[in-house]
């Protein structure tokens, strides 16, 4: 059992979703800023009455470094419990991790699954095959590696490898390719679209800041970017 929470960092990235099946919402938070502050990735569990201060605090990751602009919550491996992503910016200490805790239920500790270690920020989370797993998609505001990544996640296709069976490393555990393949992505010469290593247009940003339209294989899918799980919108006429 976690213990009461009594105060939490000034600066933190939430994410709502309700991760124990007690069909509350409870709420997850990291520290966000500043660059060289440690403090800890947690979520709070909701009592029956949220107006209480008897939420519980259960720490995912402690001491974590105070760069956390990426928080998103959504069922990533599909086992039917809500996980966690988050991403450090490139102002932290490296490695700037991309990481996905995978929820495995109250008995069990959660499992830190690095995605990647380039970093990212304000990560968006979007279903680009339809598969039904959330993907990651996101960059790094500035600094040295500034492309665009987009994180297919591959639990739910055919021949996926289970997300537990993964082999330990050092104290977190890496997603394997068959859960994660990272898509690297760039600007198009006519500026138009972000396109992938073979020049085939991928995403085409939309008409306002919220949407973008998803074009794999030459069929376009119009995403607002949402979270957890954008709904799929149809074009303007």
């Amino acid at each position: 059992m976690g213990a009461p929470v009594r105060r939490f960092h000034r600066d933190a990235t939430v994410a709502v979703a309700d991760f124990n099946g007690d069909g509350r919402s409870d709420v997850a938070l990291a520290p966000s800023e500043l660059a060289g502050q440690r403090h800890r990735l947690s979520w709070f569990e909701a009592p029956a009455n949220p107006r209480t201060p008897s939420w519980r605090e259960h720490r995912l990751i402690d001491p974590i470094e105070a760069v956390i602009h990426s928080r998103a919550a959504a069922d990533f491996d599909r086992d039917g419990q809500m996980d966690i992503a988050f991403a450090e910016r490139h102002q932290g200490a490296d490695p700037d991790d991309v990481g996905v805790l995978l929820n495995r239920g109250q008995a069990h500790p959660w499992e830190n699954a690095v995605v990647s270690t380039t970093g990212s920020h304000g990560l968006q989370l979007l279903d680009v095959d339809g598969n039904g797993a959330p993907d990651l998609f996101g960059a790094n505001w500035s600094g040295p590696r500034q492309n665009v990544q987009l994180w297919h996640n591959l639990a739910g296709s055919p021949g996926r490898a289970s997300a537990g069976g993964v082999t330990p490393v050092g104290a977190a555990q890496k997603v394997p390719r068959a859960e994660f393949i990272a898509w690297p992505l760039k600007v198009s010469r006519d500026g138009r679209y972000l396109v992938d290593q073979d020049e085939q247009p991928f995403l085409l940003v939309g008409d306002s800041p919220w949407s973008l339209i998803v074009v794999p294989n030459g069929v376009t899918h119009y995403y607002r970017l949402l979270s957890p799980l954008p709904p799929l919108i149809q074009p303007r006429v």
